[in-house]
């Protein structure tokens, strides 16, 4: 067995061409179909950039004949799992497909999805951040479409991200007398998590979904968070101890905005950002 922090991904980069993908929005959570894996599907995956690894399911798994190349130990909100890891080659999203020459193949856990399926329905995975770790691209709720690789400019305020344990985070402000904290980018997520201590307001005992399970935890409203240019006020939150392997203050759920860009070649986010697709 190994134990890892996040699996490696290493893919082709798609064409400098914008490529609008459509997406499947169901609550806080976003679904991309249409999913290929080695010329067979389509599949039905669920977005995640909160999570460090990709997923499939164990039905997948099987029906595509997989050999398990070592286990991993998965750490999550919710706990820890043991989890076999497979290696995955020619994947490609709604007959757009990588290209280019491509030293190593996909590597992706399986698990059951049985938690996340309450939520969204059947589901064959889990697209992580070891997939989009290669790619600038936008996550378009008010259009429910994945830009990949948006040609033209995209303009607003930029914000740096730090990586933690292959996930991105970005440093947000709270209430007079919490420091500034650092929370990870998650379209996994339901709700806006706050690792304690942290002050609610009208506090009480709740279950949170995200897309690792369902946990117990203190939900109330936040007075104030700032990130750049843009506040909330009396915004839900949950609040939960803070995990052992977590180095981040929370989670930042994306459906917040209205879109997001992902620039990893700069290191930076833009929320809301400006961008005409052509």
């Amino acid at each position: 067995m190994r134990t890892l922090p996040y699996a490696l991904l290493t893919i082709c980069t798609l064409s400098h061409a914008s490529v609008g993908l459509p997406l499947e929005q169901k609550g806080a959570f976003l679904l991309l179909g249409g999913v290929s894996i080695a010329g067979h599907g389509p599949y039905r995956f669920l977005i995640d950039t909160g999570a460090e690894s990709s997923v499939i399911s164990p039905m997948l798994a099987e029906s595509l004949k997989l050999a398990p190349v070592y286990t991993v130990e998965v750490q999550s909100t919710v706990g820890t799992r043991l989890a076999p890891a497979y290696r995955l080659t020619a994947v490609s999203a709604s007959g757009i497909s990588t290209s280019g020459p491509c030293a190593d193949a996909i590597e992706a856990l399986s698990y059951p999805l049985t938690a996340v399926e309450k939520a969204v329905g059947p589901l064959d995975g889990i697209l992580g951040q070891n997939f989009f770790h290669k790619f600038n691209f936008i996550l378009d709720l008010q259009r429910r479409t994945l830009w990949m690789d948006p040609a033209g400019r995209v303009v607003g305020d930029r914000v740096a991200f730090t990586n933690s344990a292959g996930r991105l985070q970005i440093p947000v402000s709270l209430p007079s007398g919490n420091a500034v904290r650092n929370l990870i980018l998650d379209s996994g997520a339901s709700h806006l998590v706050l690792f304690a201590p942290v002050k609610l307001d009208l506090p009480r005992e709740a279950f949170l979904d995200t897309s690792s399970g369902s946990q117990k935890v203190t939900m109330g409203r936040l007075a104030l968070l700032k990130i750049g240019g843009q506040s909330w006020k009396r915004l839900p939150a949950a609040s939960l101890p803070r995990p052992l392997t977590h180095t981040s203050d929370g989670l930042l759920p994306i459906h917040l905005f209205r879109s997001v860009y992902f620039n990893h070649t700069g290191g930076y986010v833009i929320f809301n950002p400006v961008f005409q697709p052509h």
